[in-house]
């Protein structure tokens, strides 16, 4: 973390824990892991049950592969519950993997979206093609989209094994959508997993 994130991380457990520097090293560190924990939240698929989600990222971050993982753990807990609906952007959406994975489990799989969005029994997920996030233009044209698509809850998702100063530009690249979580893929291939709390904590 640099000195921005470390004073961030101070005011909150001052805040929230005040004394916490007045015991040991190991409440201290106790005190650190608990402000961490309530700050990172694991997303179940029960919590997008009954809504549209739009999944979106940089091109080759594993964007649809999660978004699969999302969709089958929340048909096998409700089959029949959710749907997904492959949108084109500036480039088509030719990745097959998904469409091979909700054909093969039975998840309806479409590119009809309007038929869909008039079924509010289903969790309707959308899968957005990779985005050129280098062109302000074409981020500020799927923000005009979402009228379009329902107003749905925007999921962005973003390779953890960029570099930290790729990561704070593309958060800022995508803040126009207003998105309402960040995952991250590829953490297997990042050493130093610690970086992502720099941009938790600092609120970058």
């Amino acid at each position: 973390m640099d000195g921005l994130q470390q004073r961030a991380l101070r005011e909150v457990l001052d805040s929230e824990q005040p004394g916490w520097l007045d015991g040991s090293i190991e409440s201290g560190l106790r005190a650190f892991a608990g402000i961490l924990a309530d700050q990172w939240q694991n997303v179940g698929a029960s919590d997008y049950a009954g809504e549209n989600h739009l999944v979106i990222g940089p091109a080759g971050v594993g964007k649809s592969q999660l978004l699969g993982c999302w969709v089958m753990r929340e048909h096998l807990a409700s089959p029949g519950g959710s749907s997904v609906v492959e949108l084109d952007g500036s480039r088509p959406n030719t990745c097959p993997n998904l469409r091979l994975l909700c054909e093969a489990m039975g998840i309806r799989v479409d590119r009809n979206l309007q038929e869909l969005l008039h079924d509010e029994r289903r969790s309707i997920y959308l899968d957005a093609p990779g985005v050129n996030w280098v062109d302000a233009s074409e981020v500020v044209g799927w923000r005009d989209r979402l009228a379009e698509l329902r107003h749905p809850k925007v999921h962005l998702v973003l390779n953890a094994a960029y570099s930290l100063v790729q990561l704070r530009k593309q958060l800022r690249a995508f803040a126009p959508l207003n998105f309402v979580d960040v995952s991250f893929t590829h953490v297997d291939e990042e050493p130093n997993l610690s970086k992502l709390w720099s941009l938790i904590i600092g609120n970058s």
